[in-house]
């Protein structure tokens, strides 16, 4: 990990990533990759600007890690079905494999793996296509139980031999974190993975506290850099009566994370909703500006000339063709602006290495909201853990 140019106002840096045969630096909007020709890092592999970090999500839950580890057919459908998603997709970027542990028995709350689970589970991610070991996330496991979780992990990934091991920063009370400050040191680990859940990030912003305040006291205490890794943050939602609404996943640039990945946390839709899923009838959609860091509604007086890029880009405003299905809109909403935010990165990363002010930048957004701009400046000064 190298540090690169910092700057002074807000928490953005340059950092350039190592790992294994490959490099590449960052800011850097990470992709998701999944089986789905559609998927993010499938669909937006032609352009190299936004390319770099893919994200791999796998949901497991007992049954079926119990199965995998017990049975050989099994095992290599599991193998197989990775190795079928990179299909297709450039090998040299850095892949990270997301996986969502569930153990929970009916009507009950997951518990903390034991440490057979634990043995298995690291199993999983001893594969040559994962970069990155992430200790699976457990829903809903308390603080102090995933401290616990996470040196048993920890224990049992060290048995394998060169592999990047990461800090999971669990969505959990805000300062149950701080009790993980000693286990990542420890463990030497620098590169740190914060779960946001699907919940908005400006709505996070105590956990994101403790999260920088733990890689502030890393970082002095190390004298080594520290990688900040969001994922399951969600596209900015709003009342569809509000034609534009302003963004708040895209400030996590600034607010000291290096790259964020798109939420794979699955929610129960209600009945309704599925059922409309598969219609060919219109529905509304937003899609990011990146000129104002906004979400427009797609019946915006102007929207082609308010989303326009002067580069070439994967996904148009074209693509929401008629005849596409609620599902397929939903797709192609997202793709739109992942690909915005992935070039947005690559315009911060530019500033940063011509020592242009990237606070400034940000303010220039007349239309992102004054307290959005006081809480992003605000991340320059965490609270100390001391």
């Amino acid at each position: 990990m190298t540090l690169g140019q910092e700057d002074p106002w807000v928490r953005s840096r340059l950092l350039t990533l190592g790992v294994h045969s490959k490099t590449l630096i960052t800011p850097r909007r990470s992709l998701c990759l999944t089986s789905d020709p559609k998927s993010e890092a499938k669909s937006l592999r032609l352009n190299y600007a936004i390319t770099g970090i893919n994200e791999l999500p796998r949901e497991i839950n007992k049954s079926k890690l119990e199965d995998i580890d017990s049975d050989k057919e099994k095992q290599l459908a599991f193998y197989r079905d990775i190795r079928y998603r990179f299909s297709g997709v450039d090998e040299n970027n850095v892949t990270v494999f997301i996986l969502t542990y569930s153990n929970r028995e009916k009507n009950g709350r997951n518990r903390e793996p034991s440490a057979i689970e634990t043995e298995y589970l690291c199993g999983l991610l001893n594969h040559p296509l994962n970069d990155i070991w992430v200790p699976p996330i457990v829903p809903q496991l308390k603080g102090l139980s995933y401290v616990s979780y996470l040196k048993e992990f920890y224990n049992q990934a060290r048995s394998y031999p060169k592999i990047a091991l990461t800090g999971l920063i669990p969505h959990i009370a805000r300062l149950e974190i701080r009790h993980l400050r000693d286990l990542f040191l420890k463990e030497g680990v620098n590169y740190f993975v914060m779960d946001f859940d699907g919940k908005n990030p400006l709505d996070m912003v105590g956990n994101i506290n403790q999260a920088v305040g733990i890689i502030d006291y890393i970082e002095r205490e190390t004298g080594n850099p520290c990688f900040l890794h969001g994922i399951n943050v969600p596209i900015t939602k709003g009342r569809w009566s509000k034609q534009a609404i302003p963004a708040k996943d895209i400030l996590l640039f600034e607010m000291g994370f290096n790259c964020f990945g798109s939420n794979h946390v699955k929610r129960q839709l209600p009945p309704e909703i599925v059922q409309k899923m598969g219609l060919t009838t219109k529905r509304p959609f937003r899609v990011f500006s990146r000129k104002d860091y906004l979400y427009y509604r797609d019946d915006t007086h102007g929207l082609r000339d308010i989303v326009s890029e002067e580069r070439p880009t994967a996904i148009s405003l074209n693509d929401f063709s008629q005849g596409l299905t609620w599902g397929q809109i939903g797709l192609m909403e997202k793709l739109f602006s992942v690909e915005r935010h992935g070039i947005e990165a690559d315009v911060l990363r530019t500033k940063l290495i011509e020592r242009e002010s990237v606070a400034s930048y940000i303010q220039s957004k007349s239309k992102v909201p004054g307290e959005y701009v006081r809480k992003v400046l605000d991340m320059k000064r965490p609270p100390s853990l001391d």
